[in-house]
């Protein structure tokens, strides 16, 4: 059985195998390892910039030039990988504009490539360019949002959901993203809302009850049924095989002291990535366990193996929660410590 990851990696290693052939000479082989490509790539849908790149700049049988080959090469390369070579070949294709269909294909593969080496400024201009000429498409403004997000703007994140909210009322892709928008700026309160408001569409998906049930743990009050409803939710509508999902429930079930449920669906999580040792954020589940065991010691010991993550928000990261734990338990402990201390003299 071929796993979902080479299937997912099979198109650009595909790409590579074409540029092979095209530098060895063998213009034929390179064309029909793009033609197998094509054949790989998912169906168009409405959204226009569905399908992948491919199908803008390529047709099955075609004898196009070197030149076309290495740009459809580079495309199909930067779905899934952050190869620079592809943003020596996607830049100048762009810069053409020989044809509006290469021009968006190029423009489109281009920013994945550039998100993916983590050039957000680079990728900013051209995303906002797509969002522009495509205004009704999810991807570019997706691609747009995400520019902006990694660049720390977010309130323009939020500007630019209201905007296409204001576009196309109900959109929920807009929703989606001034909730995490709000999130990242610790507006929990109003991120809860916005992400209820995902969760009760009826195209809501897995994400959307994760993302709420994420969010109630930075909120600072009490988790309640509903917060573990919607970890139950995203589990489930998952078919249990998100490792991401199932630790936000053993988290929150850790978070409301059914410790036994929660070690045995960290350890669902841990399997479902194939993983024997936690992870950084794994620890903290393990140290509210502790917490809810009477063992703070151990508690703390795990919270302190829990690391911030490049790139994300403090204000969404598992580190923020198990220092607020840490900070709780140094607040418990002080008046102990007192007490001790004057005891003693």
């Amino acid at each position: 059985m071929v796993s979902a990851c080479v299937v997912y990696h099979l198109p650009a290693t595909l790409g590579r195998q074409s540029l092979r052939a095209l530098g060895a000479g063998d213009r034929e082989a390179a064309r029909r390892w793009l033609d197998r490509a094509y054949d790989l790539q998912p169906r168009p849908e409405d959204d226009p910039l569905s399908g992948g790149s491919l199908v803008r700049l390529w047709s099955r049988f075609s004898q196009a030039e070197d030149r076309v080959i290495e740009i459809a090469a580079a495309a199909i390369i930067s779905d899934s990988s952050a190869d620079a070579h592809s943003i020596d070949v996607l830049s100048p294709c762009r810069a053409a504009h020989r044809t509006e269909d290469e021009h968006i294909g190029c423009s489109a593969a281009l920013v994945r490539t550039y998100l993916k080496n983590r050039r957000f400024a680079d990728a900013l201009p051209i995303a906002e360019d797509l969002d522009q000429k495509l205004p009704q498409s999810t991807r570019a403004f997706d691609m747009h949002a995400v520019a902006l997000y990694k660049l720390e703007r977010y309130a323009d994140v939020r500007a630019l959901a209201d905007a296409r909210a204001k576009r196309l009322p109900g959109d929920l892709a807009a929703l989606r993203w001034s909730a995490r928008a709000l999130m990242a700026a610790g507006d929990t309160a109003a991120a809860d809302r916005a992400y209820r408001a995902a969760a009760g569409r009826p195209d809501a998906t897995a994400n959307d009850f994760n993302d709420l049930a994420w969010n109630s743990l930075f909120t600072g009050r009490k988790i309640d049924e509903a917060d573990l409803e919607a970890a139950r939710q995203a589990v489930s509508r998952s078919q249990r095989k998100s490792a991401a999902y199932l630790h936000t429930l053993a988290t929150l079930d850790a978070e409301v002291g059914r410790s036994e449920e929660s070690a045995a669906v960290l350890l669902e999580s841990l399997s479902a990535r194939d993983a024997i040792e936690p992870r950084s954020a794994d620890w903290y589940v393990v140290g509210l366990n502790a917490e809810q065991l009477g063992l703070p010691d151990a508690a703390i010991a795990a919270y302190r193996r829990v690391t911030a993550l490049d790139g994300i928000p403090a204000s969404v990261d598992t580190a923020t929660l198990a220092r607020r734990r840490m900070e709780r338990l140094a607040a418990k402990a002080a008046p102990a410590q007192s007490s001790a201390t004057a005891g003693g003299r």
